[in-house]
């Protein structure tokens, strides 16, 4: 799933059920909250993947606790992410990020239900698909 799809997440009445709808997707997605930048949601696959990459993410942090977890644990200087983030004017952002022997590609967007209400990132192991017997670079 691209960038593109998460860009117009829609309202469904008055009080969207986007948890349930993100549930379904076979990719991951977190979610913050725009002010204090806490992860609020992550969907089954994020869980799935961060348990599976556990070993690589900060002490303590796995899919089954990162919510409730404030986004900064992720980066030495967080404040390029927090100013990134604060403003939906800003978005969407893609990168691509080494961790361990893997490369995420990262999609961050405004999650917007009407007005801002945070941001919703999607991520995937670009070399997962190309298995054991690929060589990343050094």
């Amino acid at each position: 799933m691209g960038q593109s799809a998460l860009r117009n997440i829609s309202v469904f009445g008055s009080s969207p059920d986007y948890k349930g709808i993100l549930n379904s997707f076979p990719v991951n997605v977190l979610t913050c909250d725009p002010n204090s930048l806490v992860i609020d949601y992550a969907n089954n696959a994020s869980i799935q993947t961060l348990n599976e990459i556990q070993d690589l993410l900060p002490a303590g942090v796995s899919g089954n606790n990162i919510v409730g977890q404030n986004i900064d644990i992720f980066h030495k200087k967080p404040s390029y992410q927090r100013d990134l983030l604060s403003k939906p004017e800003n978005l969407p952002h893609s990168a691509i990020i080494r961790l361990g022997e893997h490369m995420l590609d990262l999609h961050i967007d405004a999650a917007q239900f009407g007005h801002h209400v945070g941001a919703a990132r999607q991520f995937g192991d670009i070399l997962a698909p190309l298995g054991q017997n690929f060589l990343p670079f050094a």
